[in-house]
């Protein structure tokens, strides 16, 4: 039988997985529309962490709660699906 007090615990986070958001094609389109607002400004920045915060700010307050790493990882994944 093991001895179940000398075993290690599970190392916190370890096998945690992101949970993928879904986005519906209202809420698609009203990131786009943010995007193209802002799209002068993503262009004119190296770093655009500010931005994408911003425009994930203005999605929550119209009702769509998004973090700014939803909106970059969504606005990334448009790019390379419509070049």
């Amino acid at each position: 039988m093991a001895d179940l007090h000398n075993q290690e615990p599970p190392v916190r986070g370890a096998t945690r997985k992101k949970h993928r958001v879904h986005w519906s094609e209202r809420e698609t389109w009203a990131l786009i529309r943010l995007w193209e607002d802002n799209l002068e400004e993503l262009r004119a920045q190296k770093h655009n962490g500010n931005v994408y915060g911003s425009i994930a700010a203005q999605l929550t307050a119209a009702g769509i709660p998004r973090t700014k790493a939803q909106v970059h990882s969504k606005i990334e994944n448009l790019g390379q699906t419509f070049r």
